[in-house]
């Protein structure tokens, strides 16, 4: 049997409390020959996602076009548009395309443009359209107007890292970092955008504080600085590298919407290396569940069956397999097929990041 190779990013590894979770969210099933068939993913997106989904896109074409705000809402509105979500009775704005354009644009005169502390990296790298062929099609590409090449900011930033190898799996790191750059007369740092809907805008920056997204980030960033000290993340790897949030606070009414920072934040050299023992650990335990079949329902005993979102208000929302895990194993074969389809996991070929042809 030939190795599993996975592809390991911050947001899996917020299914790993519970292996089996875990297991059906990266791997899905195995075929024949030991492959995965793809992981499990509901079949309509939830709305904060999708929303969140389209403003990233919005905020990275805006960016790289150098405030082509018309064409960042064509790209942001494909997703927006079509990615199949489902309703959210309470919070129908989700779902409104015009609260939708005026909070991208928003964001982006009201914050973007007036930022003053923070300056992203410019490279000059291959046309992120054309990928650096300098053709759309037969004609000159639109962005590079046939240079194949130009000085980009550096924003949805991907990354993948040979992490792990035993006798079943391979493991890769991958991610998108969001932003890189530097803050005037400061340290390095990434930045990660957020959207939110809660009332709380400094209590949301808390769960931070260990945020396991921002150390993965880190994680990634040393490891860069090891093997490929010559790129711009390797040499940030080297160095004194701050990590930080923008929060976009949203409203029914678009035109309330609020940006706001957090603290900027430093992974210490102690609590990277008790996050990387962690993720050995958890990364063991997915393999040894591929070796012996024997992927438990974790979720039963821990707790993480259910995602507690405000505690006092006894609001929760519960895992996605809720269903399939409280029935036996043949009706759950079926829900499995019925409630979600199975695709790749390869966080790097999701829309994040990835501009389609549109002109």
């Amino acid at each position: 049997m030939s190795k599993l190779i996975l592809n390991i990013d911050s947001t899996c590894l917020g299914h790993s409390a519970c292996i089996l979770d875990w297991y059906r969210t990266v791997i899905g099933s195995l075929d024949d020959q030991g492959q995965s068939q793809g992981g499990y993913r509901e079949v309509a997106n939830a709305p904060e996602l999708t929303y969140g989904t389209a403003i990233h896109r919005f905020i990275e074409v805006a960016y790289k076009t150098r405030g082509d705000l018309a064409r960042a809402r064509k790209y942001a509105r494909e997703l927006f548009d079509n990615i199949p979500t489902r309703e959210h009775k309470k919070k129908a704005y989700l779902r409104d395309g015009r609260h939708f354009d005026t909070t991208c644009i928003n964001v982006w005169i009201d914050y973007i443009e007036v930022e003053e502390s923070f300056d992203l990296f410019q490279l000059n790298l291959a046309c992120w359209m054309c990928k650096g062929l300098g053709t759309n099609g037969s004609s000159a590409c639109p962005i590079c107007e046939g240079k194949k090449q130009f000085e980009q900011p550096e924003c949805e930033v991907t990354f993948s890292i040979k992490y792990y190898e035993d006798d079943y799996i391979i493991v890769n790191l991958t991610g998108t970092i969001d932003k890189i750059g530097r803050f005037r007369n400061g340290c390095f740092a990434i930045g990660d955008w957020k959207t939110s809907g809660t009332w709380d805008n400094r209590g949301y920056f808390q769960q931070y504080e260990l945020s396991r997204q921002l150390r993965f980030y880190s994680l990634a960033i040393k490891l860069m600085g090891v093997m490929y000290p010559d790129s711009i993340l390797g040499k940030m790897g080297a160095s004194y590298v701050g990590c930080f949030i923008d929060a976009i606070f949203l409203n029914t009414d678009p035109n309330k919407v609020s940006v706001e920072r957090s603290e900027v934040y430093t992974i210490k050299p102690p609590e990277l290396e008790a996050f990387q023992m962690t993720l050995d650990d958890k990364i063991k335990q997915l393999s040894n569940a591929i070796k012996t079949g024997y992927i438990p329902k974790e979720g039963i005993i821990n707790g993480s069956c259910i995602k507690w979102q405000n505690v006092t208000e006894r609001n929760f929302a519960k895992c996605a397999y809720w269903d399939c895990c409280r029935n036996p194993d043949n009706v759950a074969e079926m829900l499995l097929k019925r409630n979600f389809k199975q695709v790749p996991h390869d966080p790097l070929k999701s829309c994040i990041g990835k501009v389609s042809s549109i002109v």
